[in-house]
C-alpha cells in the first residue's frame, strides 16, 4: 500500500485471525501437496445458494481457509471469494431461494427511466485516478485491441460494464451501460470489421456459484449499442461463458468455451452450434491460423484437464494433452512470435507450468509456482513468459526460472502494480503486454521494462460502504471490494486499510478521527485522517458478520456501537469497548445492521436475518421480534426525533416486501413498500434536517433511489442520471444538502437534496440587480458590480437554490468583486447581500 510499510499491511491482515494463525500456517505448510479448494471439491449437485452454503460451511469448519504468500501475508482464496459470493447472493434471492434472472431488474430499470424522478442530475463523486499498486479503479477481466488503431481498445469489468477509450488509456467513457447487466465478462473484437464486437454478460473468473451468463451479445457500431446474439441464457439456464474466441481474419467464425461445452458460430453470432460436450474453460485461435485452434476442457469425473486441437475450424479435434491436476483451473496462452508455442497452466495446490514447440505434440515441464493463475508469452520472444497472481513474475528462458517482476504494493523494490491478476494479453500491433487484475489495466513494454497504469477515468469501482464528514463537505471514505477502504481528503483519493474495507465512520467532532473495517469486522481508527491508525477491535476473539456493523452516534461525541455476535459499546471514541448484551443470535450467528437513536443514546437496535432486537435501558435488558415475511434486514435507521419510531430495509425479490416501520419500538411493524418494484432494498436514510412531524425518507435499491415523506402513501424515483447499477449505501452532508450514495461497480455519487427553502427568500427580493448592485458575467468570472457604496466593507452569504447557505464572505468593498464559485455545482445560487445601503437584496446568479 502507497501509505503503509509492509510490516503494517501485514499486521492488520493478521490480527483477524491472530489466535489460529500459527495452527494455519503449519497445516498449510505440512498439508500444500495434498490441499483442495472448495472450488473443487463442491459437489456437481450443490447448485442452490442453500446446497453450496451448506458445503461450504462445513468444508472451511475443517479445512484452511486462509492461505499466506512469501511474505506471510494472507493472500486471495477461495475463502474470501466464497464470503464475497455469499454476502452478495444472501440478499438477492427470490422467494423459494433460487436465483433471480437479471433481465427482471433491467426491465424494471428501463422502465423506470422512462417516467420522470424527482432528483435533480446525480453527479460522479468517485474516484478518478489512481497511484496504482493497491489504489486501483476496480476489477478488469479482460480487453480487446481494435485492428488497426492502437489507441482504441475496450474493456470488461464485472459489475461496472464495457468502456472503452480512443487515446490509448488516458481516458476511457462506459459503453455498456443498456446492457441487460453491467456483469461482463470476455469482450472480443472482429479483426476486420472493428465495428463488431461480441461480450459475455456474467463473471467465469469470480467464484463457482457467481453470476450465471446470460449469453453473448454483439455490438455493430464499436460499443455503443448491443444486441442479443444466437447465443443466450437466463439465470436458471446456470451456464457459465468462460472464453471466446474468433478465427483469424475471418469475423463469422466464432468460438465459445463453457460450462455446458463447447460452441460455434459460422454466421456472425446469428446461430450457433454444439461441437463438443462437457466442461470448457477456455478456447484460442492458433496465431494467424485460419483453421487451428485449441480448447482446454475440465474432467470433474476424473479429475484431470485435457487440451485438445482441431485443424480444420473445429469440425474435429484430437487430444493433445491430459494434465493430471485435479483443477478446473486451467489456462494457456499462445504468441505470434512462433505459432506453433503453446504454454499450459494448471493452478491446484501450486501451479504447474507445461511448454509445447510443436503445437501441443510433445511437452516440457517447467516447474511450479504457487503465486500463479494467468499465464502469457511476449509477443516478440517465446521465451518470455509471464506468471499473474498476487505479483507478476516473468521467466525469460521459456519457464525453467522465473523472477518476480511486481508487488502488490510499495515495496520499494519492484513496481507497484495491483494484486489477482485476470489476464495477459498482447496487442497484436504493438506487441506490448496488457494485464488486466483487480485494480484495473496495466500496460507493459519489454522494450525498456517499465509499467503504464492506464486505469485512470474507469468508474467500477465496487462499493460496500461510504461515509461523509459532517464537519468537511469533501472529506469522504468508502469501502471497497479487493481496493480497501479510499477517502478523498483535499481533493486527492488514497487508502485506509487493505484487502477488502468495509463499513465506514467519522467523529462528529474531531474531522481527522475516522474508522474503518476489514473483513469480518477488524476494526481500525485513525487520528489524523490515515496517517497512522491502531486496532480497535471490541473483542479480536467475537469474529463478526462479513460486513460487521457499527455506527458513531450522531450527536453524542466519542459514542458508538457494534454488533459481532454481542453488542459492544464505546464512550471514548473507539479507545476501549464493553459488551451491552449477551450472544443475542445464537451460536455462530452475528448481527448483520445496528441502530442508535439520535435522541436517546441507550436506544440501540440491531438484526439477525428478518429478527430485530433493541434495548431502551443502554442494553440492561434486551427484547426481539421478528419482522414479518422472512427476508433479511439490510439496514435500521431511527427517527432523529423519537427512539420508538424506526424504518428498515428487507432484501430478497418477495413482492411488496421492502421496507418497514415501527411506532412502538419494534414490538409492531407496518409494511411501507407501497408501490416499490420488486428489486432488494439495500440502505435507508432519513433527512434530520427534515420536518419531524413528516420526515423524507430515502432508500437504495439494486435498480437506483427511492424518496418519499414519511405520510405519503408512494414512492417517487430518485435516479436521474444514475447508471442500472446496486446502490449500496447512503448518507446525507447536511452543511451542503448532499446526498451520497455509494454502488457496487460504478463508484460514488452525489446529488443535491430538494427540501424547502432553510433561509427564505423574500420572492419579491430576489432580483437581478439594484441601483446599487448588480450581477454580472465577464470571462467566466460571476461579477459583483457596485456603486455608490458608502463603506468599504462587504459583507454577502452565497445560498443554493433549496436556501443553504454555502459561504459566508466579509472583505473589502471593490466596484468589480469576483465572486469565487470554484467550490459550487452548475447551478441556480443567490447573492445574499448585508449591507444595509444595498437593501440586504438578494441577487440571482447561475454557475454554469
Amino acid at each position: 500500500l502507497s501509505l503503509y510499510d509492509k510490516n503494517k499491511y501485514m499486521q492488520q491482515k493478521h490480527k483477524l485471525f491472530a489466535p489460529l494463525l500459527a495452527l494455519i500456517l503449519f497445516t498449510f505448510c505440512n498439508t500444500k501437496t495434498n490441499a483442495q479448494n472448495l472450488k473443487e471439491a463442491l459437489p456437481k449437485t450443490a447448485t442452490s445458494y442453500a446446497q453450496i452454503c451448506a458445503f461450504a460451511d462445513s468444508f472451511y469448519a475443517t479445512n484452511n481457509f486462509l492461505q499466506y504468500n512469501g511474505d506471510g501475508v494472507a493472500q486471495e482464496s477461495d475463502y474470501l471469494k466464497y464470503k464475497r459470493w455469499q454476502y452478495y447472493w444472501q440478499r438477492r434471492l427470490m422467494p423459494d431461494g433460487s436465483y433471480p434472472d437479471p433481465i427482471i431488474k433491467n426491465n424494471i430499470y428501463a422502465q423506470l427511466n422512462n417516467k420522470t424522478t424527482r432528483a435533480g442530475a446525480w453527479q460522479n463523486f468517485s474516484q478518478t485516478t489512481t497511484t496504482s499498486g493497491y489504489n486501483g479503479m476496480g476489477r478488469v477481466l479482460s480487453v480487446a485491441f481494435h485492428p488497426s488503431d492502437t489507441n482504441t481498445m475496450w474493456i470488461s469489468a464485472p459489475k461496472g460494464g464495457v468502456w472503452k477509450t480512443t487515446n490509448g488509456g488516458t481516458t476511457w467513457a462506459a459503453k455498456g451501460d443498456a446492457l441487460p447487466t453491467l456483469f461482463t465478462g470476455k469482450i472480443i473484437c472482429d479483426a476486420t470489421n472493428p465495428n463488431n464486437l461480441y461480450l459475455s454478460l456474467g463473471d467465469n473468473t469470480y467464484w463457482v456459484g457467481t453470476d450465471p451468463s446470460l449469453g453473448i451479445y454483439k455490438s455493430t457500431d464499436a460499443g455503443n449499442t448491443w444486441l442479443a446474439s444466437g447465443l443466450i441464457y437466463t439465470h436458471a439456464d446456470n451456464v457459465r461463458i468462460n472464453d471466446l474466441t474468433m478465427m483469424h481474419n475471418n469475423g463469422n467464425i466464432i468460438f465459445s468455451a463453457q460450462s455446458n461445452g463447447l460452441f460455434r458460430s459460422l454466421d456472425a453470432g446469428a446461430t450457433w452450434s454444439l461441437l463438443q460436450t462437457g466442461n470448457y474453460k477456455q478456447v484460442k485461435n492458433k496465431p494467424l491460423s485460419a483453421s487451428s485452434l485449441y480448447a482446454f476442457k475440465y474432467d470433474a469425473t476424473n479429475g484431470n484437464s485435457k487440451l485438445y486441437l482441431s485443424l480444420d475450424t473445429g469440425n474435429s479435434w484430437t487430444l493433445v494433452k491430459t494434465f493430471a491436476y485435479n483443477t478446473s483451473r486451467v489456462r494457456i496462452a499462445t504468441t505470434i512470435a512462433d505459432t506453433n508455442f503453446v504454454a499450459a497452466i494448471c493452478v491446484s495446490d501450486s501451479t504447474y507450468l507445461n511448454t509445447s514447440n510443436n503445437s501441443g505434440t510433445t511437452w516440457a515441464y517447467k516447474g511450479g509456482q504457487e503465486d500463479a493463475d494467468y499465464v502469457g508469452v511476449s509477443a516478440i520472444n517465446k521465451n518470455i513468459i509471464y506468471l499473474g497472481g498476487v505479483s507478476s513474475y516473468k521467466s525469460t528462458n521459456g519457464g525453467t526460472n522465473f523472477n518476480k517482476l511486481t508487488h502488490w504494493y510499495s515495496d520499494g523494490v519492484h513496481t507497484a502494480v495491483h494484486a489477482d491478476a485476470h489476464a495477459y494479453q498482447a496487442n497484436p500491433i504493438t506487441k506490448k503486454m496488457f494485464y488486466c487484475n483487480d485494480g484495473g489495466m496495466y500496460r507493459y513494454n519489454e522494450a525498456n521494462d517499465t509499467w503504464k497504469d492506464l486505469s485512470n477515468g474507469l468508474i467500477i469501482t465496487q462499493f460496500y460502504k461510504c461515509a461523509i464528514s459532517q464537519i468537511d463537505s469533501i472529506y469522504v471514505m468508502g469501502g471497497t471490494q479487493d481496493n480497501g477502504g479510499r477517502h478523498l481528503d483535499g481533493g486527492v483519493w488514497s487508502a485506509t486499510n487493505g484487502g477488502d474495507a468495509m463499513e465506514q465512520a467519522m467523529s462528529i467532532d474531531d474531522e481527522n478521527v475516522a474508522f474503518s473495517t476489514y473483513v469480518n469486522g477488524q476494526l481500525f481508527r485513525t487520528p489524523d485522517r490515515w496517517q497512522s491508525d491502531i486496532d480497535v477491535t471490541p473483542d479480536p476473539n467475537d469474529e463478526g458478520s462479513w460486513i460487521t456493523p457499527y455506527v458513531v452516534h450522531p450527536t453524542k461525541a466519542g459514542v458508538m456501537v457494534a454488533g459481532y455476535s454481542k453488542v459492544y459499546k464505546s464512550t471514548d471514541d473507539g479507545f476501549s469497548w464493553v459488551p451491552i448484551s449477551t450472544t443475542l443470535a445464537g451460536v455462530n450467528e452475528d448481527l448483520d445492521c445496528i441502530a442508535i437513536a439520535r435522541s436517546n443514546e441507550e436506544t440501540i437496535y440491531s438484526s439477525n436475518g428478518s429478527k430485530i432486537y433493541f434495548t431502551f435501558n443502554d442494553g440492561n435488558t434486551w427484547a426481539n421480534t421478528t419482522v414479518q415475511d422472512g427476508n433479511s434486514i439490510t439496514e435500521i435507521y431511527v427517527h432523529p426525533k423519537n427512539n420508538k419510531i424506526l424504518y428498515l430495509t428487507k432484501s430478497g425479490y418477495s413482492a411488496n416486501k421492502k421496507v418497514y416501520k415501527s411506532i412502538d419500538g419494534g414490538l409492531t411493524f407496518t409494511n411501507i413498500s407501497f408501490n416499490l418494484p420488486n428489486v432488494p432494498a439495500n440502505t435507508i436514510i432519513v433527512d434530520q434536517e427534515s420536518d419531524s412531524a413528516n420526515v423524507e425518507i430515502y432508500i437504495g435499491t439494486d435498480v437506483g433511489v427511492f424518496y418519499k415523506k414519511d405520510l405519503d402513501a408512494n414512492w417517487q424515483y430518485y435516479n436521474t442520471g444514475l447508471p442500472n447499477t446496486e446502490v449500496s449505501d447512503l448518507e446525507i452532508q447536511y452543511q451542503s444538502g448532499i446526498l451520497l450514495a455509494s454502488t457496487y461497480g460504478r463508484g460514488l455519487w452525489k446529488s443535491r437534496i430538494n427540501r424547502p427553502l432553510a433561509v427564505p427568500l423574500a420572492t419579491n427580493n430576489i432580483k437581478s440587480n439594484t441601483s446599487d448592485a448588480k450581477i454580472i458575467y465577464n470571462n467566466n468570472n460571476v461579477v459583483l458590480v457596485l456603486s455608490n457604496f458608502s463603506s468599504n466593507n462587504l459583507a454577502y452569504n452565497i445560498i443554493d437554490i433549496n436556501g443553504k447557505i454555502i459561504e459566508k464572505i466579509n472583505t473589502s468593498a471593490q466596484i468589480n468583486n469576483i465572486i469565487n464559485t470554484q467550490s459550487l455545482s452548475s447551478g441556480v445560487y443567490f447573492l445574499q447581500l448585508q449591507n444595509a445601503n444595498f437593501n440586504n437584496a438578494n441577487l440571482k446568479f447561475v454557475v454554469k
